[in-house]
């Protein structure tokens, strides 16, 4: 009944939710030497979770190593980082909240995400690129998170794979953003 269970909630994961928790698990593998460089990053956090609320006191959840945590609704930081707690902030890189949607010209927006409100967005566009490195990304550092969990990647790769033509560039857009992040944040997890 278990295994069942847990197929179920597998199914229901993207395959960058599914990529993340396999590097996190492959991380609690002690074996230094057979990890990749993310790997090492997170060597050592053994217990991790992801929680997008606010309503758990900070206390109920430093029993984790790492959190990924909603951006915008979470619980306070400073008693889990006093706690040792490594502490990511969620940031949709391949769609974009109905709340979100702001300022945002009409050419970033694409199809509607009915399943969570959203709609993807075009990673090529240069007002999210902006909105990306300028706003997102910085406005999570400075709330005092050590890094981002990039989610949502894989809205653009399936934009590209229905319609090649019309959304080609998308992968590439995608990598080149990840790599501009990296570069702007270096020390970032």
């Amino acid at each position: 009944m278990q295994a069942q269970a847990i197929r179920k909630i597998v199914n229901r994961l993207s395959p960058i939710s599914i990529c993340v928790a396999v590097v996190t698990l492959c991380a609690c593998v002690q074996q230094e030497n057979c990890l990749s460089p993310i790997e090492r990053s997170f060597a050592g956090h053994k217990r991790w979770a992801a929680y997008y609320s606010n309503e758990e006191p900070a206390a109920k959840l430093s029993c984790f190593d790492l959190l990924v945590l909603d951006s915008d609704t979470h619980p306070d930081l400073a008693p889990l980082k006093s706690a040792g707690v490594k502490l990511l902030g969620y940031v949709s890189v391949g769609e974009v909240s109905q709340s979100k949607q702001g300022d945002l010209p009409a050419s970033v927006l694409l199809k509607k995400n009915d399943n969570w409100n959203s709609h993807m967005v075009d990673v090529r566009d240069p007002a999210w690129r902006e909105r990306i490195l300028e706003k997102e990304v910085p406005a999570v550092l400075a709330q005092g998170f050590d890094g981002v969990m990039l989610d949502t990647m894989d809205s653009p790769l399936y934009l590209e794979s229905t319609d090649p033509e019309h959304y080609k560039g998308m992968r590439e857009s995608l990598i080149a953003l990840i790599k501009q992040i990296r570069h702007e944040h270096p020390r970032i997890k």
